[in-house]
């Protein structure tokens, strides 16, 4: 079973066709019966989805988020995931723009992966709006206005909104956290997540990367389970175990060719790392997905 694969035109038309981004009421959408993808697909791009009133279930790289309104999600290209609402009763809006789009006006070519509102690895965060509610709303609004009426400039104020609203959810996000500490943290927890990324299906073991690291691996996982109460072994083997999943669900590969690209040293040891790691084995998460 191959899962798609959707550019930010491929949704509901191509109106954005000559662009990089593309802004969508979720209300006229399903009040129209416009499509919404509501098997587990991929993206090609980042997603905003800012969810002011409805209620349904987004699942998230096998991961289910009860949609309590009012939220906002930050989806990363390369993730899973399916999003159902209960009925047609829904406000808020889908904001889809590509890397470039974002990063080709920035000094700082990095600034969407600093302020970690977007991740690639699992640990997704959804933002709950309090009483900063109305300045999300009136940030997204506006981005959805300029959308629509394409003013003189538009694809640029969009840019410049984007950056604000992101600022807003990562204070958001952030706040019980102490600005030294948040730098110290996230600068090796953000190239640990970095190699991860690059490595994981090489590189099993944390002293491999805090020798690429240059620190101690004590130091490493001293650092991950102050940030996350897990530690750096955890980390990875989660991203290991995510991969897995996304395999077994999104290719005709057999578990020992997945066990094979994930370098584990053969079948019944990567089986037994799973099952650990899920409580299921490889072959009943394949089957159960498929019923």
């Amino acid at each position: 079973m191959s899962l798609p694969v959707l550019n930010v035109c491929d949704l509901f038309s191509k109106e954005a066709v000559s662009s990089s981004v593309a802004v969508h009421d979720l209300n006229v959408l399903l009040k129209n019966d416009v499509f919404i993808p509501k098997k587990p697909h991929r993206h090609s791009f980042y997603q905003v989805l800012f969810i002011e009133k409805g209620r349904g279930l987004h699942r998230i790289d096998f991961k289910n988020f009860s949609i309590d309104s009012p939220v906002v999600f930050f989806l990363s290209p390369g993730q899973v995931h399916n999003l159902v609402f209960d009925n047609t009763d829904v406000e808020g809006y889908m904001i889809n723009f590509s890397e470039d789009y974002f990063n080709e006006f920035l000094a700082r070519k990095g600034l969407i992966d600093e302020l970690c509102l977007f991740k690639r690895n699992g640990e997704i965060k959804p933002i709950y709006p309090g009483l900063e509610l109305p300045e999300f709303r009136r940030i997204i609004e506006n981005i959805a206005l300029t959308y629509f009426k394409k003013p003189q400039y538009w694809f640029e104020k969009i840019r410049v909104m984007l950056l604000e609203f992101f600022y807003l959810a990562a204070c958001d996000l952030e706040k019980v956290k102490s600005e030294e500490n948040l730098k110290s943290n996230q600068h090796i927890l953000k190239r640990f997540e970095d190699l991860i990324e690059k490595h994981f299906s090489e590189w099993h073991h944390p002293q491999v990367y805090a020798n690429e690291l240059a620190i101690t691996a004590n130091y490493l996982n001293a650092k991950c389970k102050s940030s996350s109460g897990k530690t750096a072994g955890q980390w990875i083997r989660a991203r290991l175990i995510l991969e897995a999943k996304r395999l077994l669900v999104n290719s005709e590969l057999s578990i020992s060719e997945i066990s094979y690209q994930l370098n584990f040293e053969d079948n019944s040891y990567f089986t037994k790392f799973f099952k650990s790691g899920t409580g299921i084995s490889p072959s009943d998460f394949r089957q159960n997905l498929n019923k």
